[in-house]
């Protein structure tokens, strides 16, 4: 069996498990690519949980994104994410107020 048949029952063999189970998450590996990208559309005004500005990410960005994009692959290949992904601001927004 060559490497490309392999790779097609890789998927084959993970999309039955996927259809078997309706409750499961997929999470799929990142790569220094995107994880540019998405440091390139933070909103510099905004800061995150930890309170490290998006300014500052994208200045460090070319130092820290290797072992950014270690972290996440990790995280997603162990299950195990940093306590602050854990969290949410919600905020309350009046809809009557809006339509006015």
């Amino acid at each position: 069996m060559n490497s490309t048949n392999i790779l097609l029952q890789l998927i084959k063999d993970w999309l039955k498990n996927v259809v078997r189970n309706p409750n499961a998450i997929a999470f799929f590996l990142s790569d220094e690519t995107e994880a540019t990208g998405i440091i390139k559309e933070l909103k510099n005004n905004k800061a995150s949980m930890d309170e490290i500005k998006a300014e500052i990410l994208k200045k460090l960005a070319p130092f820290i994104l290797t072992p950014l994009t270690y972290l996440m692959n990790e995280s997603m290949k162990t299950g195990i994410f940093p306590g602050t992904l854990k969290h949410a601001v919600i905020y309350c927004i009046n809809l009557l107020a809006n339509q006015k």
